[in-house]
C-alpha cells in the first residue's frame, strides 16, 4: 500500500476549505503566490542562515548579513514566480527588513538552537492508516523549546491559534525524532506593522 504524505500546510487548508484543497492538491492548479507571502518566506530563509550560523558559531550573524540574505532570497523570487503585487514591492520589503532588525535585536541573542534542530523534517506515522504526517520544525532550542516563527502584517490572538494543527502535530513530530514532548512550543510573530512588532504566544 502507497503511503500519501500529508503536509502541515494541506491539513490547514483542507480544515480551511475542503474545496481549496480539492483545486490545490488533487487537481494540482497552481495559482499566483502574494507578495507578502514571499516576504516571509524570504525573511525565514534569512532567519535560518542566521541560526544555523548561530548553532556552530554561538553568535548571530551580523545583522548586515542577515538583511542581505533577505535582500536576496527576496529579489530573486521575482525572477522565478508569479506573483501578486498587492502590495508595493518596496515596502514590502523594507517592513520585513525592519522587523528583522528588531528580532535579530531582541529575540535572537536569547535563542542558541539545539544541534540538528533547525529546519529539522519529521513525519508522524500511525498504525492501519494509509497516510503520514510530515513537517518541518522551524528551530529547537538547546532547552528544548520548540520555536515556530512567522512575518506577517496581519494581527493575531492565542484563540486564532488554539485549534491549528501545528499545536499538535510539531510537539508530536519532535517526539517522534527525540521519543519524547518538547517542554514548550511558541509562536513567535514577526509583524512588519507600521512600528516592527515582535510577538509570541
Amino acid at each position: 500500500m502507497e503511503l500519501i504524505h500529508l503536509s502541515i500546510s494541506q491539513l490547514k487548508t483542507f480544515h480551511r476549505c475542503s474545496l481549496q484543497y480539492y483545486y490545490a492538491h488533487i487537481l494540482k492548479i497552481k495559482k499566483p503566490i502574494q507578495i507578502s507571502f514571499v516576504g516571509g518566506r524570504a525573511g525565514h530563509k534569512a532567519l535560518e542562515k542566521n541560526f544555523l550560523y548561530k548553532e556552530v558559531n554561538k553568535k548571530d550573524l551580523d545583522q548586515n548579513l542577515l538583511c542581505d540574505h533577505f535582500s536576496t532570497e527576496f529579489d530573486t523570487s521575482f525572477q522565478k514566480e508569479e506573483i501578486i503585487e498587492n502590495e508595493p514591492r518596496e515596502k514590502v520589503k523594507d517592513s520585513t527588513v525592519a522587523v528583522l532588525k528588531e528580532y535579530h535585536k531582541i529575540r535572537a541573542p536569547k535563542i542558541q538552537p539545539r544541534e540538528g534542530f533547525i529546519e529539522r523534517v519529521f513525519e508522524i506515522t500511525f498504525e492501519n492508516v494509509p497516510w503520514t504526517i510530515k513537517g518541518y520544525i522551524d528551530l529547537v532550542t538547546t532547552k528544548d523549546i520548540l520555536i515556530d516563527y512567522k512575518i506577517t502584517k496581519m494581527k493575531h490572538n492565542k484563540d486564532d491559534y488554539e485549534y491549528d494543527p501545528q499545536l499538535l502535530c510539531y510537539p508530536l513530530g519532535f517526539k517522534a525524532i527525540t521519543g519524547y514532548l518538547p517542554k514548550q512550543f511558541i509562536f513567535d510573530f514577526l509583524k512588519r506593522t507600521k512600528e516592527p512588532t515582535l510577538e509570541q504566544f
